[in-house]
């Protein structure tokens, strides 16, 4: 039995390397199509990218947990309070986190790449559950700032009113913001994005790649920050505050140029009219797993297993491994899940 078992093991690690190298043939592909197709919008480039893809959903996000930037700038933060991961359907990612608006929030150290005087654009994908209801009145998707009042180059954030407010403020503490005219609906998975031009002095907002505010000013963003514990905070201020966001965010992007929609990350549902092939493909793995005799249950036990492990060894050089085989895992248990009723 012990044999058999091991034969098993050794024939899905085998299969996983296979299945992977091929994927990551067609996601490089596929990613270098997205690239050419998004820089027909402009020149410039991407400051940071956090896309929360690298857990599973319904885990807490770990203060020891680094949440990796795709950018290739290496900005990663890490999570405070107690976020958790959720399951999302976007056109390239599946994981959103939540924030309970209290104390939740993921903390970015500042850095040059964020000092960001001329034109910038700040995407995110958003679910609103709730307004504020704090005093400060508002709650923030992305802040950067650092512990004085005001003097804060820049934020995105929900109204009490439910309008989404994007707002610059200089070196001398003087700012300019724009809002939506109509507040956000809640519940539902938004794309919002927050442009500013340095050429024009165009300070605008989009939602789901629509327009919603526009206006012209002199202000600039600063640059260096001048107070105490800088940096960039995603679901709240850069610290502790009452200004949290109460809602998922699956993924934020910001760029050092100032783009239009076409430029803007692919926003709404995956699509279900895909290409048969596709389908023909992922029901054949699905196949290919149970023939092997794994099952859901089965690989639930495993990844309960690595999540362990990882507790134990948060810091250790392999923890970023075992979150890419649990994350892996994952799939193939969505996998399952997606054609278990086939015969």
């Amino acid at each position: 039995m012990l044999r058999v078992l091991v034969f098993v093991e050794s024939v899905h690690a085998l299969y996983h390397t296979m299945t992977r190298h091929a994927i990551c043939m067609s996601l490089c592909s596929c990613c270098a199509t997205m690239f050419f197709l998004a820089t027909q919008d402009a020149s410039g480039k991407v400051v940071a990218h956090w896309r929360f893809q690298h857990a599973v959903s319904g885990d807490v996000a770990q203060p020891s947990q680094l949440i990796r930037d795709s950018s290739g700038n290496d900005r990663p933060d890490h999570a405070v309070g107690q976020p958790k991961y959720r399951a999302v359907e976007l056109a390239d990612s599946n994981l959103g986190v939540v924030f309970d608006g209290v104390d939740d929030r993921i903390a970015v150290p500042d850095h040059p790449l964020f000092y960001l005087p001329k034109s910038l654009t700040i995407e995110a994908f958003v679910q609103i559950n709730k307004y504020p209801m704090s005093t400060a009145k508002l709650s923030h998707i992305v802040f950067r700032g650092d512990d004085r009042l005001s003097f804060d180059p820049w934020y995105l954030a929900v109204m009490e009113s439910g309008q989404l407010k994007f707002l610059v403020t200089d070196a001398l503490n003087k700012g300019s913001d724009v809002l939506s005219p109509e507040p956000l609906p809640t519940d539902k998975m938004l794309h919002v994005a927050a442009v500013f031009d340095d050429a024009t002095g165009k300070q605008s907002l989009f939602v789901n790649g629509q327009m919603g505010a526009l206006k012209e000013t002199t202000i600039r963003a600063c640059g260096k920050l001048g107070g105490d514990r800088p940096g960039i905070g995603i679901g709240n201020r850069q610290t502790h505050s009452n200004q949290g966001f109460r809602g998922m965010i699956a993924e934020l992007r910001i760029s050092d140029q100032a783009l239009g929609p076409k430029g803007f990350l692919p926003f709404g549902p995956i699509s279900h009219t895909v290409d048969p092939k596709h389908v023909a493909k992922e029901r054949a793995l699905a196949r290919r797993l149970s023939t092997l005799g794994i099952t859901k249950e089965s690989l639930m036990r495993r990844q309960e297993a690595l999540k362990l492990r990882h507790e134990r060894e948060p810091k250790t050089p392999v923890a970023r491994e075992i979150q890419d085989r649990i994350a892996g895992i994952q799939r193939d248990i969505d996998l399952l899940t997606r054609y278990e009723s086939d015969p």
